[in-house]
C-alpha cells in the first residue's frame, strides 16, 4: 500500500494504461496525474474514464526541470 494517494504516471503506452485501469479499479481513491506527450490518443483513453480525480499535464518529460517540477507537485 501506498502511504500518499497522489500517484503520477509518466506516458500512456501498455504498462501505463495498465497502472491506470489497475489504480481506477482498486478500492482505494487514488489523485492521479498522467503526464502525457500531447498525443490525442492519450487524453482520448483518460477521458474515456470520465474520472474527476485523474488530471493531465502535458509535459517533455526528458527535460530534468520539468520532471522533478512535476514529482514535487505530485508528493
Amino acid at each position: 500500500m501506498l502511504r500518499n494517494k497522489n500517484t503520477l504516471i509518466l506516458d500512456l503506452g501498455m504498462q501505463g494504461q495498465a497502472v491506470l485501469y489497475n489504480l481506477i479499479n482498486t478500492n482505494e481513491k487514488y489523485n492521479i496525474v498522467v503526464v502525457f506527450d500531447g498525443q490525442a490518443e492519450s487524453k482520448q483513453f483518460v477521458d474515456s474514464f470520465n474520472l474527476e480525480h485523474v488530471s493531465f499535464r502535458q509535459a517533455n518529460v526528458a527535460t530534468d526541470g520539468q520532471l522533478r517540477s512535476l514529482i514535487s507537485n505530485v508528493e
